[in-house]
This record gives structure tokens, C-alpha cells and sequence, in this order.
């Protein structure tokens, strides 16, 4: 939800106070008018009926209207402490009527414990300095919920000044405070990573003043925020010789538009210098006038100490790459535009090729990269000189044996102590076997989770009967009814509706299988546990049912995971299907699944049964491969389950528990 959109909801429920505030106060002049009446004109019968008539008509508007715009009203009798409350009031504090007492001190009782004393006090205060009480508080509801609500009120007095009702009104903001609050800590990340980055930042206007700057760029500099925002010049920072070639950049900037990669050394406010990378783009106006710019500074000290330390010991390091076991490559810029090729190997990268001299240099050697992957490979190494950028790169390159193997490429730009780009170095690692595993990796999770949908084909049959069944039966009764000469509108729609659900809930079970069983690169995203915990054991419900098994979750509040959920959820149809087996002739057969967070920061989830249990010798042998106690078994399970979870840098684990077996494993939050 947007800014925009949040403060509109805003608005419109302001414009809806006020309108309500003002059709309460007209309620209540009403009902003080018809008071009046009866007194004054007992007689007159035909303006008693009138007046009430009014009210009537009054009071079924004031209940539309809070209906409509989920607002409540509410009076409290300060005389005789009795609390009224419309049934709108009464659906947003989600309390039976013939449940409340109907007091004050029963409505505190609703509020959140943290806000109690808050509320109460507002409102004191609001009764005895005779002004509008406006307050946000939470409610809290038995199953942990919360609610936000806004409650508005005005006091009426007597003629002594006594206090004798207030009238208010009770609106839920739940969404927009929740959309507020979110907003809210996204401004303030944004600005923690504004100030905290590792880079500099600043903005600069027109005149070249520092208008914004990180807490990085000031701790560099030693300068406090006020002494520079509005009052330095960025150019007053830098060292004498390089304000000139400033001016000139700044001024070529705001013309032409953003720069990239300029040198400059930056002047500290105790007078030393260290160097700077200079990155900006600008920001305009509607009319294309220039605002601002967007400034990053990296401290590339440490760099240019490395490129001085690399220019004294190139020869070194040409010994030393030609006894790596790395296959280390060079390509020299050799004040050539563009990428020319590359001029050294080191002997390591000629053992593998079997290529000599003579044929590796320039771009003689692309002639040895697998045609799929050549283009991609030249231009990836253009790019980088272009760019003069470092690049991670795979391909397959051709051995002295004539097999393809797959390399992974890492490269970096060469600078001089003064900046001059000298071409890419970089190293290549033969990486075929680590792809080989992971291919074969991926494919014993497909084949586990193909085994896991084979065990379950009974279950899912009869899941999907159920609703298909009760589809066909509402359709059916659809059919016999659109026979009939005057059919009931209302009672076929609500038949199809019926019968659109059940169909709605086979395609999800349907849906949940595909997902299950598809091969394809599975993507990680922000995952709530205890969720997909409720979603697998719903998934498996009816296997439980016929095995009578009991369930119990257990499940704390957690922050999410970043995992996929396919995979974690393999995880756990395999521990359930395994307690399933565990408790096969247990008389008791419980499956008790719990969460919670460990002191490391982790997620564990348990996994119990009461079944016949590990053997300790076998405790530590259940996530081999192949290791199974099932006729009907591959023994890949477990041993799946535990290369999931390690990827993710967690732990997983079996214990002895009583009579039965728990399995627990740990992601990282």
C-alpha cells in the first residue's frame, strides 16, 4: 500500500467522523427535542408520534451509515456509569452483547493491558478539561490478535458543570496503522542505509554546497553534520590540486549528466588526504532545471596501496602464478581501446590445454571454448575492459584430451598507483565435478519427491474424490432445478457456488502435487514456517486419518526463513511419512510437531511420534544414503532431507524420545 493511498484512507475516514460526529449530535439534539416534547406537550399526541417517528428514521440512518463506513457510536452515562454501545461498536470490539456488562471499567477491560492506562487517563483528562477526547489504542483478542482502533468523544455537562454523558465514536484502523507502521520502518531502513553504507553519499546543489551527507563520508572527513550541510563546499574538501579538474568535471556534470570512476583526493578536516572514487548522476526539475546530485564516494586507499604493492612485484608474481595450481590468465589494456586478447598464461593453464605459446595469445585461444559459450564469453570480458569492472564467469574449455571441461572464471581490472587501467587478471578453477554433484544432487530431490506423490497416489485419489464428488452433486441438483418451470434463482446460484468451491479446492490439491513433483530450478523467498507446517499436515490429512493417527502442533510465533518452500516442505512430508511407518502397530499414534526459536537465532522444528523408535547405534546411520528399514524403500529420504537443510546452513538430527523417535532440524532466521 502506498503513501498516497494510506493518507487517502485517512482522509476519507476523517471526512466519515465528522459526518458521524455531526449525525450523533443530531441524534442526540432529537432524542433531547422528542424529551422536551413529551413534557411540554403530553397533550399533543399527533406531534409525539411525529417526533418519534423522526427518531426512529434517524436511528436506522445512523445504523446504515456505521455499517457502511465501520464506525461505531457509543455513550456513556456518567451518572449512572451505563455504557451504550451500537452494533457496529459491538462487531469491531468482536464482543456478544448479552455477554458485556455494558460499564466503563468493562470497556478498559477490552483494551490492550499496554494501552489501559493511557486510555484511561485521556479520557479523565478530556472529562475534566472539558475537551474532545482523540486517542489510538490497541485491543487484544483471546487468540493474539490485535486491533487498532480511534476513539473520538465529547462530554456534555449540567448546569452546575457536573458531567452528566459523553459521545463518541469507535473506528477500526487496523489496516491503515498497520500500513503506516510499515511505511514507517521502511523510511527508517532506508535511512539507516543511507547512513550506515559503506560508501559515501552526499548531494550537492547548484553552487556545489553539500546539502546532504551520510554518517560514512562525515566519520571519513571528521567533520560533525552541522559544520558541513548548508555551509561547505564539496569542493573545499578536496586537495589543492584537484579542485581545478573539479570545477571543470562539475560543471561538464550539470550539462551533460551523470559521471563515473573520477580520482579525486579528499582533504580531512585535520589536513590529510586519501583518495576517492567519484560516482554521481543528477537530479532535474519538471522544467529539466538541475536540482541536486546524487554523489557515492568509495575510499580506495586500501586499493591504491594494493595497485603500488602490484606494480613493484609484477615480476614476482609472474613467477608465482607460473608455479599456481590455478589456471591464471593476463590481458594488458597496452593503451589499446577495447578488449584485445589476452598476453599470459600461466604454465598451469598451459598443462591443462595443451596448448603452446604461440597459439594462446591474443584471442587465438577462444578457438578452444566450447561454441556455446564463446560469444558469451567475449563478451563478458569486453564488457569488463569497457567498464574496466571485475566479472565471475562459466564456461567450458576444451582439455589437452579433447574433453570439455566447465571452468569458473573470476576477474578483476589492473590499476597503476596513478589510476591508469592496465588490463584484467584472473584465475580459472576447474569446477566440473562440483556441477556433476549438483546435478545429481538436484536429481535425487526430484526422485524423492517422485517417491514421496507414489506413496501418497491413495490419499490424493481420495482427496480429490471428495470434492469432485460434491462438485457433480451440486451441478446435478443445478440441472434438476433449471428443469423446473419457475426455478429459484437464489438456490441455483448458491448450488453452483457450492459446487465452484469444491472445484476450486481439487485444483489446489492438484496444484500442490505439480508443485511438488516439478523439476525445475526452485527459487528461495521469505517462507513462514508454522504456516507451511499447517499447510503439509492439511496436505497430508487424510494419510493421517486412515492410520488414525492424532495430531498436535505446538507452534511459536516466528520470524520467516529464507528457503524454498518446495524443498522444506519435502523435509517434511518425509519426517511425517516416516513417523506414519514408525507408529504402524503402536497402539498409540501420536504426531507431535513443535517450533520454536534456539538460543543461536535459529528455527528448530521437531518432528515426534510415538512410535517403536531408533536403536541408539542406528541414530547416527539413518541419514546415510540407501540406509532404510522399508522393503519398498530407496533409503534416499533422510539422507535428501539432511543435504536441504545443510545447504541452508542448518542442522538436522535424530533422538530417542521415550517409546518414540523425534527428528529436529535448525534454519537459520
Amino acid at each position: 500500500m502506498t503513501l498516497s493511498s494510506v493518507l487517502g484512507q485517512i482522509f476519507l475516514a476523517a471526512v466519515i467522523l465528522v459526518a458521524l460526529g455531526g449525525l450523533l449530535a443530531l441524534v442526540w439534539r432529537q432524542k433531547t427535542q422528542n424529551e422536551r416534547l413529551r413534557v411540554q406537550h403530553a397533550a399533543d399526541i399527533g406531534r409525539h408520534q411525529q417526533a418519534e417517528s423522526e427518531l426512529r428514521k434517524s436511528e436506522t440512518l445512523l445504523k446504515e451509515s456505521q455499517q457502511l463506513a465501520q464506525v461505531g457510536s457509543w455513550e456513556l452515562d456518567l451518572v449512572n456509569d451505563i455504557l451504550y454501545w451500537s452494533d457496529e461498536t459491538y462487531r469491531i470490539f468482536e464482543i456478544d452483547p448479552a455477554r458485556f456488562a455494558a460499564t466503563y471499567a468493562a470497556f478498559l477491560a477490552t483494551v490492550h493491558p499496554d494501552d489501559r492506562t493511557l486510555v484511561n487517563e485521556a479520557y479523565t483528562r478530556s472529562v475534566q478539561e472539558r475537551t474532545p477526547y482523540n486517542i489510538v489504542h490497541r485491543l487484544l483478542f483471546a487468540d493474539g490478535r490485535l486491533k487498532y482502533v480511534r476513539e473520538w468523544c465529547e462530554t456534555f455537562y449540567g448546569e452546575a458543570g457536573q458531567p452528566l454523558r459523553s459521545v463518541g465514536t469507535t473506528q477500526d484502523i487496523t489496516e491503515q496503522q498497520l500500513a503506516y507502521e510499515a511505511l514507517r520502518q521502511s523510511a527508517a531502513e532506508i535511512e539507516d542505509l543511507y547512513n550506515n553504507a559503506p560508501c559515501g553519499y552526499h548531494s550537492l546543489n547548484e553552487d556545489g554546497v553539500i546539502i546532504r551527507i551520510n554518517h560514512t563520508e562525515l566519520a571519513w572527513l571528521g567533520y560533525r553534520k552541522d559544520e558541513v550541510v548548508g555551509r561547505m563546499r564539496f569542493i573545499d574538501m578536496l586537495a589543492p590540486a584537484d579542485r581545478a579538474a573539479f570545477q571543470s568535471d562539475f560543471e561538464r556534470f550539470m550539462r551533460t549528466g551523470s559521471v563515473q570512476g573520477i580520482e579525486y583526493e579528499l582533504m580531512r578536516k585535520d589536513g590529510s588526504c586519501f583518495p576517492v572514487l567519484l560516482n554521481a548522476t543528477p537530479v532535474h526539475d519538471a522544467d529539466g532545471h538541475f536540482v541536486k546530485s546524487r554523489t557515492t564516494l568509495f575510499d580506495i586507499s586500501a586499493h591504491m596501496q594494493a595497485e603500488k604493492r602490484l606494480a613493484e612485484s609484477e615480476e614476482r608474481f609472474r613467477t608465482m602464478a607460473d608455479n599456481a595450481p590455478n589456471l591464471i590468465w593476463m590481458a594488458d589494456a597496452a593503451g589499446q581501446p577495447g578488449f584485445q586478447g589476452c598476453n599470459f598464461f600461466n604454465q598451469r593453464w598451459h598443462d591443462f590445454t595443451g596448448l603452446p605459446l604461440a597459439q594462446t595469445q591474443g584471442c587465438l585461444w577462444l578457438d578452444i571454448l566450447h561454441p556455446e559459450d564463446r560469444a558469451r564469453c567475449l563478451e563478458t570480458y569486453r564488457t569488463a575492459f569497457e567498464q574496466m569492472t571485475p566479472f565471475k564467469l562459466e564456461y567450458r574449455l576444451r582439455r589437452h584430451d579433447g574433453i570439455f571441461r566447465w571452468l569458473m572464471d573470476s576477474g578483476v581490472p589492473r590499476f597503476t598507483s596513478g589510476g591508469g587501467f592496465l588490463g584484467l587478471i584472473g584465475s580459472c578453477i576447474d569446477i566440473t565435478d562440483h556441477k556433476l554433484f549438483e546435478e545429481i544432487r538436484a536429481e535425487m530431490e526430484h526422485v524423492g519427491r517422485l517417491n514421496i506423490a507414489g506413496e501418497m497416489v491413495s490419499s490424493l485419489a481420495h482427496e480429490l474424490s471428495q470434492p469432485l464428488s460434491a462438485a457433480n452433486n451440486y451441478l446435478d441438483a443445478s440441472l434438476r432445478r433449471m428443469e423446473k418451470n419457475n426455478w429459484d434463482k437464489e438456490a441455483l446460484h448458491k448450488s453452483i457456488r457450492h459446487a465452484y468451491v469444491q472445484t476450486e479446492r481439487a485444483g489446489e490439491i492438484i496444484n500442490h502435487l505439480k508443485n511438488l513433483v516439478r523439476k525445475q530450478k526452485q527459487e528461495c523467498s521469505a517462507l513462514e514456517i508454522n504456516a507451511l507446517i499447517k499447510d503439509t499436515v492439511g496436505f497430508m490429512e487424510y494419510e493421517l486419518q486412515q492410520h488414525f493417527i492424532q495430531t498436535a502442533l505446538e507452534l511459536s510465533a516466528l520470524p520467516p526463513v529464507l528457503a524454498n518452500r518446495v524443498e522444506i516442505e519435502q523435509v517434511l512430508i518425509n519426517l511425517i511419512k516416516n513417523a506414519i511407518d514408525s507408529m504402524a502397530s503402536s497402539e498409540r499414534r501420536e504426531l507431535r510437531i513443535t517450533t520454536r526459536m534456539i538460543e543461536s537465532g535459529a528455527i528448530m522444528v521437531s518432528v515426534r511420534d510415538s512410535g517403536k523408535g531408533i536403536a541408539a547405534a542406528e541414530l547416527d546411520k539413518v541419514f546415510n544414503p540407501f540406509q532404510t528399514s522399508k522393503p519398498e524403500g530407496l533409503g534416499l529420504g533422510l539422507s535428501i532431507c539432511r543435504s536441504m537443510i545443510e545447504n541452508y546452513g542448518g542442522q538436522i538430527w535424530a533422538e530417542q524420545n521415550g517409546s518414540g523417535a523425534e527428528f529436529k532440524f535448525t534454519i537459520p532466521a
